[in-house]
């Protein structure tokens, strides 16, 4: 198996999460997913699948990664940057969204009858954005508590069981990672407020024992790996230098050692990099890199088409992130994923439409309901054919196409009422900052 069927694999995650969804997690305050570090990974990129733009789950997931120094003060950390996130998204609104909402504001409250006031400050806190997002009784809120760094094992177990025991919105739930070989959380995950998730994934476990195996002679992927982590933790730190300089090390191993899949990471990863820090002519040289560099391995190259379509249009370049989605729809036909192959079809006939070639837009939305048609319904219902039905029915009366047929069609496929509850993920997803390409 290729590092580039990575996205393949979080598909199955995020149908395994989904499964556990459905069950009764009310009484659930704390999800503690446990695997070795190489399903961890997996698990990791499920996350930023859930935190990005084109996810179209209902729930909201926020990920923290502020590092653990005291145990006084962690809390108060993670609030504090949260409060510049989302009142920087609220300076963003114009007159008439900001009448419609406040800014949100840190609550000072503690807990004087414990020695520990910082985790009951962070639940106080937390607890407010349900009604912030505006959520529905059936909408949650996921928080990755992911520290870069953590100065105190003992004291970061003990902050744990302190935020778990505090009376938490039920909408809200909070996710940790736990490594099976040296766990570190076995008090704060053995309480009856948590549950336990292993990845239900055999094919990592093959994997993570192939690397163990070959260590002698694929090492220079192992400290790859190794720089890749310490480059993404200077990056939390927004320790620019430091992190690209760690990057520039990950390229010198990829090429020296001729490993293409990392090598196309490492620009990936590069191109975010540079993305954050807003050096755009940097971050599309980086991602056109990935994708030149990717030609062996189908999988990687539409991630990396992917990526880079949505950095053209993060940077108002659309007629440009045309020809790149344009590109991805044989490529996943050619690695014949349905997931993949709706989701590529639904951003080229979006940016089709922006580049006013509704024709193409029309006929590849076509494509992309007869290939829905084929799938069973837990698969449609994890795919982004809502958003796609959506602009379906916006274009349907300039094709011939009766507007109720198509609906009830649609229906059919995704559940009564399927189009006011993509409103309400839209809703949901606006107050994350997250924008939606719909």
């Amino acid at each position: 198996m290729k590092n580039g069927d990575v996205f393949r694999e979080v598909i199955k995650i995020n149908h395994q999460w989904n499964d556990i969804l459905r069950e009764d997690v009310r009484h659930i305050n704390l999800f503690c997913w446990k695997a070795n570090k190489m399903e961890l990974k997996f698990v990791d990129a499920f996350v930023k699948y859930k935190l990005s733009e084109t996810e179209t789950s209902k729930d909201i997931f926020l990920l923290f990664i502020n590092p653990f120094e005291e145990l006084r003060t962690f809390g108060h950390s993670i609030i504090s940057d949260e409060e510049i996130v989302l009142n920087a998204w609220y300076d963003s609104l114009n007159e008439k969204q900001q009448s419609k909402k406040n800014r949100w504001t840190q609550t000072n409250k503690t807990n004087s009858k414990e020695n520990l006031t910082d985790a009951y400050f962070f639940v106080q806190n937390i607890n407010t954005l349900h009604s912030y997002y505006e959520l529905s009784h059936d909408q949650k809120i996921f928080i990755v508590i992911s520290p870069s760094s953590v100065h105190d094992i003992y004291e970061f177990n003990l902050w744990l069981s302190y935020l778990i025991k505090y009376e938490i919105h039920p909408c809200i739930k909070f996710i940790i990672y736990d490594d099976i070989e040296n766990p570190l959380y076995k008090k704060v995950t053995s309480a009856d407020n948590t549950r336990i998730i292993k990845p239900n994934i055999d094919v990592l476990k093959a994997v993570a024992g192939t690397q163990i195996r070959d260590v002698d002679s694929k090492e220079p992927a192992i400290i790859f790996q190794q720089k890749l982590i310490e480059a993404s933790k200077l990056l939390g730190k927004q320790n620019k230098d430091k992190a690209i300089k760690k990057t520039e090390e990950c390229l010198s191993i990829a090429k020296v050692h001729k490993l293409p899949d990392l090598l196309v990471s490492a620009y990936m990863f590069r191109a975010n990099l540079f993305m954050i820090f807003k050096d755009k002519k940097q971050a599309l040289k980086e991602i056109t890199l990935a994708v030149e560099k990717s030609e062996h391995n189908d999988t990687l190259k539409l991630q990396a088409l992917f990526f880079k379509g949505g950095l053209l249009f993060r940077y108002s370049k659309e007629k440009e992130a045309y020809q790149v989605y344009k590109q991805s729809v044989p490529l996943a036909d050619k690695i014949n994923d349905d997931f993949l192959r709706i989701e590529s079809r639904r951003l080229y006939g979006f940016f089709a439409e922006k580049s006013n070639k509704s024709n193409e837009a029309w006929e590849v939305y076509l494509e992309a309901l007869n290939i829905v048609k084929e799938m069973d319904s837990e698969q449609v219902m994890d795919s982004t054919f809502g958003l796609l039905g959506k602009k379906m029915l916006s274009l349907s009366i300039s094709y011939d196409y009766n507007y109720r047929k198509l609906y009830n069609e649609i229906e059919a496929l995704l559940g009564k009422d399927w189009l006011k509850k993509l409103q309400g993920i839209r809703e949901a997803k606006k107050g994350t900052i997250l924008g939606t390409i719909d």
